[in-house]
């Protein structure tokens, strides 16, 4: 989130004519259904505090509150926050990195990251500091892109680089490190053809997914890019 957008995609930000196709469609790789599914999962309960981590245009903003929660949209770009602020009145916003989060610890009920961490390739500082503004018993709900053939596998720290995608088992250990528990894995590949079919038939092509970049775009598809549901909780007892 910090760093320069490598798969336009995953955040939301598609350049040239598919930003505004996809804006106006808010074609998003797991669309309401799986952010919905993640919600539920995660257990965000009314009036609960919920981070929307890289909220991008709202999106998910909006579905949490449709569920009652008070949310709180964080996002490095300051485009993405006035959309957001535009489409949701009165929706708190902060600008700020994924690894250095404005908050206060324990100061969050659940955090809902939607094609956020990939971007920070999982990065250590990026989890801690999930762990720290979660709540005892708080929990994470992740969906994003993965590698489902990720060899030569990089570190989940190269992940966010171009041309890298990280694997189940590289993101599961990543996420273990820091100390969070891991409750639920699930692959929704399906969704991610679907984004892209759907994508091809609104811009013609799949190019700017890659930003233009052919090379790009090669290299991920040999990793057989996959999508997925991860719900991880903060233990109960630890502050």
């Amino acid at each position: 989130m910090g760093q320069a957008v490598a798969m336009p995609y995953a955040s939301g930000h598609l350049p040239s004519n598919a930003a505004t196709v996809c804006a106006r469609d808010e074609l998003r790789p797991g669309g309401n259904e799986l952010t919905r599914r993640a919600i539920d999962c995660a257990g965000f309960a009314a009036g609960a505090d919920i981070l929307d981590l890289g909220c991008g245009s709202g999106v998910g903003s909006r579905l949490l509150r449709r569920h009652g929660c008070r949310v709180i949209a964080l996002d490095h770009s300051h485009q993405a926050l006035t959309t957001a602020t535009r489409r949701l009145a009165g929706l708190e916003s902060i600008a700020a990195d994924a690894c250095r989060l404005p908050l206060s610890d324990a100061s969050i009920g659940g955090i809902l990251a939607e094609c956020s961490l990939s971007l920070a390739g999982y990065a250590s500082a990026a989890l801690a500091e999930c762990l720290r503004v979660l709540r005892p018993g708080g929990r994470l709900a992740i969906t994003d892109v993965y590698a489902r053939d990720p060899s030569p596998s990089p570190a989940p720290e190269s992940a966010g680089c171009p041309g890298h995608l990280a694997g189940r088992d590289a993101i599961l250990a990543a996420l273990a490190r820091t100390g969070l528990r891991i409750e639920r894995w699930e692959d929704h590949s399906a969704l991610l053809k679907r984004f892209i079919a759907q994508l091809i038939m609104n811009c013609g092509s799949t190019d700017s997914l890659w930003g233009g970049n052919p090379e790009l775009g090669e290299k991920l598809r040999q990793q057989r890019p996959g999508y997925f549901l991860l719900i991880a909780a903060k233990a109960a007892g630890r502050n």
